[in-house]
Protein backbone atom coordinates (compact mmCIF):
# COMPACT_ATOMS: atom_id res chain seq x y z
CA UNK A 1 0.00 0.00 0.00
CA UNK A 2 1.21 3.62 -0.12
CA UNK A 3 1.95 6.09 1.97
CA UNK A 4 -1.46 8.05 1.74
CA UNK A 5 -4.74 7.19 1.82
CA UNK A 6 -6.94 7.03 -1.14
CA UNK A 7 -10.58 8.61 -1.41
CA UNK A 8 -13.14 6.20 -1.26
CA UNK A 9 -14.12 4.66 -4.79
CA UNK A 10 -18.00 5.04 -5.40
CA UNK A 11 -18.93 1.39 -6.27
CA UNK A 12 -22.66 1.36 -7.09
CA UNK A 13 -24.20 -2.47 -7.77
CA UNK A 14 -26.86 -3.41 -10.40
CA UNK A 15 -29.47 -6.32 -10.28
CA UNK A 16 -32.56 -7.22 -12.53
CA UNK A 17 -35.51 -5.08 -11.16
CA UNK A 18 -38.21 -3.23 -12.52
CA UNK A 19 -37.67 0.41 -11.45
CA UNK A 20 -36.87 3.54 -14.42
CA UNK A 21 -34.12 5.43 -14.36
CA UNK A 22 -34.85 8.78 -13.28
CA UNK A 23 -34.65 12.08 -15.42
CA UNK A 24 -30.63 13.30 -16.35
CA UNK A 25 -29.15 15.92 -14.80
CA UNK A 26 -28.69 19.19 -16.42
CA UNK A 27 -25.01 18.33 -17.12
CA UNK A 28 -24.93 16.24 -19.97
CA UNK A 29 -21.82 14.18 -21.13
CA UNK A 30 -22.01 11.47 -24.92
CA UNK A 31 -22.50 8.40 -24.43
CA UNK A 32 -21.36 5.49 -26.13
CA UNK A 33 -22.17 5.07 -29.66
CA UNK A 34 -23.50 1.84 -30.51
CA UNK A 35 -20.79 0.19 -32.38
CA UNK A 36 -18.94 1.01 -29.19
CA UNK A 37 -22.07 -0.28 -26.64
CA UNK A 38 -22.00 -3.38 -28.69
CA UNK A 39 -17.80 -4.16 -27.87
CA UNK A 40 -18.07 -2.60 -24.11
CA UNK A 41 -21.12 -5.57 -24.19
CA UNK A 42 -18.50 -8.21 -25.62
CA UNK A 43 -16.03 -7.52 -23.72
CA UNK A 44 -18.13 -8.00 -20.73
CA UNK A 45 -19.77 -11.25 -21.54
CA UNK A 46 -15.82 -12.80 -22.66
CA UNK A 47 -13.74 -11.03 -20.00
CA UNK A 48 -16.55 -10.09 -16.81
CA UNK A 49 -14.53 -6.33 -17.25
CA UNK A 50 -14.80 -3.30 -18.99
CA UNK A 51 -12.51 -0.72 -18.07
CA UNK A 52 -13.12 2.88 -19.26
CA UNK A 53 -9.97 4.84 -19.21
CA UNK A 54 -11.96 8.19 -20.91
CA UNK A 55 -12.79 11.00 -18.03
CA UNK A 56 -16.58 9.93 -17.60
CA UNK A 57 -17.52 12.43 -14.84
CA UNK A 58 -17.16 16.65 -15.19
CA UNK A 59 -14.44 17.50 -12.73
CA UNK A 60 -16.55 19.73 -10.57
CA UNK A 61 -18.91 16.81 -9.89
CA UNK A 62 -15.92 14.59 -9.58
CA UNK A 63 -15.14 17.25 -6.03
CA UNK A 64 -18.63 17.10 -5.13
CA UNK A 65 -18.34 13.46 -4.51
CA UNK A 66 -14.76 13.19 -3.06
CA UNK A 67 -15.77 16.09 -0.48
CA UNK A 68 -18.95 14.12 0.41
CA UNK A 69 -17.14 10.55 0.50
CA UNK A 70 -14.40 12.53 2.72
CA UNK A 71 -16.91 13.76 4.86
CA UNK A 72 -18.39 9.86 5.08
CA UNK A 73 -15.26 8.35 6.16
CA UNK A 74 -14.86 10.79 8.67
CA UNK A 75 -17.53 10.02 10.47
CA UNK A 76 -17.48 6.30 9.96
CA UNK A 77 -14.20 6.20 11.61
CA UNK A 78 -14.98 8.08 14.04
CA UNK A 79 -17.62 6.26 15.06
CA UNK A 80 -15.75 3.33 15.34
CA UNK A 81 -12.89 5.02 17.30
CA UNK A 82 -15.52 5.82 20.27
CA UNK A 83 -16.86 2.57 20.21
CA UNK A 84 -13.45 1.14 20.57
CA UNK A 85 -13.80 -0.87 17.15
CA UNK A 86 -10.18 -1.84 15.34
CA UNK A 87 -10.28 -1.07 11.93
CA UNK A 88 -6.85 -0.37 10.72
CA UNK A 89 -3.37 -1.53 11.15
CA UNK A 90 -0.95 -0.21 12.94
CA UNK A 91 2.48 0.96 10.39
CA UNK A 92 4.66 -1.03 12.61
CA UNK A 93 3.14 -4.09 12.40
CA UNK A 94 5.09 -6.79 10.24
CA UNK A 95 4.10 -8.73 7.35
CA UNK A 96 3.52 -11.77 9.92
CA UNK A 97 1.63 -9.65 12.22
CA UNK A 98 -0.56 -8.09 8.80
CA UNK A 99 -1.32 -11.86 7.76
CA UNK A 100 -2.57 -12.64 11.22
CA UNK A 101 -4.95 -10.09 11.67
CA UNK A 102 -6.26 -10.61 7.67
CA UNK A 103 -9.10 -12.64 9.18
CA UNK A 104 -10.56 -10.02 11.23
CA UNK A 105 -13.53 -8.37 10.31
CA UNK A 106 -17.17 -6.68 11.28
CA UNK A 107 -20.30 -5.75 9.73
CA UNK A 108 -22.31 -2.61 10.57
CA UNK A 109 -25.71 -1.33 9.00
CA UNK A 110 -23.49 1.79 7.94
CA UNK A 111 -20.08 0.66 7.49
CA UNK A 112 -18.64 -3.35 6.43
CA UNK A 113 -14.30 -4.79 6.88
CA UNK A 114 -13.50 -7.69 5.22
CA UNK A 115 -10.01 -7.35 7.02
CA UNK A 116 -8.40 -4.72 9.08
CA UNK A 117 -7.81 -1.67 6.94
CA UNK A 118 -10.72 -1.74 4.23
CA UNK A 119 -13.91 -0.46 4.70
CA UNK A 120 -17.25 -0.60 2.80
CA UNK A 121 -18.78 2.40 3.60
CA UNK A 122 -22.83 2.78 3.22
CA UNK A 123 -23.21 5.95 5.59
CA UNK A 124 -24.38 9.13 3.65
CA UNK A 125 -24.87 7.05 0.19
CA UNK A 126 -28.90 7.63 0.39
CA UNK A 127 -28.63 11.93 -0.39
CA UNK A 128 -26.43 13.81 -3.38
CA UNK A 129 -24.16 13.87 -4.24
CA UNK A 130 -24.31 9.96 -4.56
CA UNK A 131 -28.00 9.84 -5.92
CA UNK A 132 -27.45 12.03 -9.05
CA UNK A 133 -28.13 10.29 -12.05
CA UNK A 134 -24.78 11.11 -13.55
CA UNK A 135 -23.75 8.85 -11.11
CA UNK A 136 -26.03 6.08 -10.69
CA UNK A 137 -27.74 6.04 -14.35
CA UNK A 138 -24.36 7.42 -16.21
CA UNK A 139 -25.25 8.08 -19.83
CA UNK A 140 -21.87 5.61 -20.64
CA UNK A 141 -21.68 2.82 -18.25
CA UNK A 142 -25.40 2.40 -17.72
CA UNK A 143 -26.24 1.14 -21.18
CA UNK A 144 -23.29 -1.45 -20.76
CA UNK A 145 -25.19 -2.71 -17.58
CA UNK A 146 -28.56 -2.64 -19.03
CA UNK A 147 -26.98 -4.62 -21.89
CA UNK A 148 -25.28 -7.32 -19.57
CA UNK A 149 -28.20 -7.33 -17.44
CA UNK A 150 -31.69 -6.29 -19.26
CA UNK A 151 -33.38 -2.87 -20.26
CA UNK A 152 -35.20 -3.22 -16.15
CA UNK A 153 -31.64 -3.48 -14.63
CA UNK A 154 -31.96 -1.02 -11.61
CA UNK A 155 -30.00 0.26 -8.86
CA UNK A 156 -29.52 -1.92 -5.46
CA UNK A 157 -26.81 -0.47 -3.87
CA UNK A 158 -23.92 1.86 -3.45
CA UNK A 159 -21.07 2.06 -1.18
CA UNK A 160 -18.13 3.82 -0.66
CA UNK A 161 -14.22 1.45 -0.60
CA UNK A 162 -11.85 3.33 1.61
CA UNK A 163 -8.51 1.80 1.35
CA UNK A 164 -6.05 2.70 4.51
CA UNK A 165 -2.65 3.01 4.69
CA UNK A 166 -0.77 -0.84 5.78
CA UNK A 167 -4.10 -2.59 5.46
CA UNK A 168 -4.11 -6.40 4.89
CA UNK A 169 -4.23 -7.86 1.52
CA UNK A 170 -7.30 -8.95 0.81
CA UNK A 171 -7.72 -12.56 -1.33
CA UNK A 172 -9.44 -12.57 -4.65
CA UNK A 173 -13.52 -12.74 -4.39
CA UNK A 174 -16.94 -12.55 -5.77
CA UNK A 175 -18.89 -9.52 -4.47
CA UNK A 176 -21.87 -11.42 -4.47
CA UNK A 177 -23.08 -14.95 -4.52
CA UNK A 178 -24.20 -17.20 -7.18
CA UNK A 179 -28.03 -17.88 -7.27
CA UNK A 180 -28.29 -21.55 -7.10
CA UNK A 181 -24.97 -22.61 -5.69
CA UNK A 182 -21.40 -22.93 -7.37
CA UNK A 183 -22.46 -25.49 -9.22
CA UNK A 184 -25.00 -24.26 -11.82
CA UNK A 185 -23.85 -22.06 -14.34
CA UNK A 186 -26.39 -18.52 -15.21
CA UNK A 187 -26.43 -15.48 -16.56
CA UNK A 188 -24.94 -12.31 -15.17
CA UNK A 189 -27.87 -11.38 -12.25
CA UNK A 190 -25.93 -8.82 -10.79
CA UNK A 191 -22.52 -6.60 -11.69
CA UNK A 192 -20.27 -3.80 -9.75
CA UNK A 193 -19.29 -0.62 -11.24
CA UNK A 194 -16.32 0.70 -9.40
CA UNK A 195 -16.11 5.15 -9.83
CA UNK A 196 -12.64 6.22 -8.54
CA UNK A 197 -12.58 9.45 -7.25
CA UNK A 198 -8.99 9.68 -7.78
CA UNK A 199 -6.26 8.93 -10.00
CA UNK A 200 -4.84 5.31 -8.94
CA UNK A 201 -1.50 4.85 -9.26
CA UNK A 202 0.18 1.46 -8.53
CA UNK A 203 1.60 2.91 -5.61
CA UNK A 204 -1.65 3.56 -4.13
CA UNK A 205 -2.75 0.01 -4.32
CA UNK A 206 -5.63 0.53 -6.63
CA UNK A 207 -8.33 -2.49 -6.10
Amino acid sequence: QGPAAAPPATAPAYTVGSDQPPPPTAVQLRGLAPAEQRQAGRLLRESGLVHFTDALLPQDFLAQLRTAAARSSDRIQTELRARGVRYRLDAAHTERARALEHDRSFRYAEVASRCLGRLDIRHGLQSPPFTDPLLTHNPTWFPVVQAALGAEARLVYAGLVLNLPGSAAQPYHTDGGHLFGKSTECPAHCLDVFVPLIDVPTELGPT
